[in-house]
């Protein structure tokens, strides 16, 4: 146990240390800053802006339009580009016969790369908060008039939001994992996950109670406080969405793995 620890371990910093030379990393950081600024820009030099938050606290508004705005289109996107680009490295390097020949575990070398998918858009979340809390601190120094600098930010509904935004993501990542691990082409894994998060988006307008068992959904359900004609479940801070994509990630994950670990690579 302690030894298959050690190796799954190896090679998570192996796959972490490969995602320093790709593109990869550069979206987890760029893709969070560019909204982040997208919003204080806005917030900033649009008048309107004081009209909508003239209600209260306006830290809670601004963390949710932040959430909502990336939900539907952008959050989904972003991770099936780059849980794509991740898997496509070692097609295009012809390296997955190397992985293969390791003296180490197949499922060490499918975890580490499936975790290391998911600790990158975790990064992307952790760092979207920060962002998310600076711009607003920003905002009380440069618009006092907006109230940002009058109220405490909304620690908790961030926090709890960011987590289940994250989680949301999870069973995409799966799936779009196991679809980049069997095609090894680049564009065909894009438009499956492209049409994939269209459908998705379609299909909430005609099967609201069914829905949640779509993962490419999941982020835009999670911006939801209702499903159908009922409100989403929540367990201590992780929703329903949430759950799902926990499924997801540790149960469904399995049996792609028992698929790719047949894989005949050449």
């Amino acid at each position: 146990m302690i030894k298959n620890l050690k190796y799954f371990i190896s090679c998570f910093d192996a796959e972490l240390l490969k995602t320093r030379r790709t593109f990869a990393i550069w979206m987890a950081v760029i893709s969070p800053l560019f909204i982040a600024l997208m919003f204080f820009l806005v917030y900033l030099f649009e008048d309107s802006i004081l009209t909508m938050l003239n209600t209260g606290n306006p830290w809670a508004t601004y963390i949710d339009q932040h959430y909502k705005a990336i939900a539907t289109f952008m959050l989904p996107f972003f991770v099936v580009l780059l849980t794509t680009l991740v898997v496509y490295t070692d097609h295009k390097n012809n390296t997955w016969k190397l992985l293969y020949t390791m003296p180490v575990p197949k499922w060490c070398i499918y975890y580490s790369k499936l975790f290391t998918i998911a600790f990158l858009v975790f990064l992307t979340h952790v760092l979207f908060l920060l962002l998310i809390l600076f711009s607003g601190f920003l905002l009380g120094i440069f618009r006092p008039e907006l109230g940002f600098g009058d109220f405490a930010p909304a620690y908790l509904q961030l926090v709890v939001t960011t987590i289940n935004s994250f989680l949301a993501t999870l069973g995409i990542i799966t799936i779009q994992f196991w679809i980049s691990m069997r095609v090894k082409n680049l564009f065909v894994p894009l438009g499956i996950g492209l049409i994939c998060i269209v459908a998705g988006n379609i299909l909430i307008l005609a099967f609201f109670e069914e829905i949640i068992y779509i993962p490419y959904a999941h982020p835009s359900i999670n911006s939801w406080e209702i499903i159908g004609s009922r409100s989403i479940h929540q367990f201590f801070i992780v929703n329903e969405v949430g759950f799902y994509g926990l499924i997801y990630f540790f149960i469904v994950s399995f049996l792609f793995y028992l698929d790719v670990r047949r894989m005949n690579v050449k």
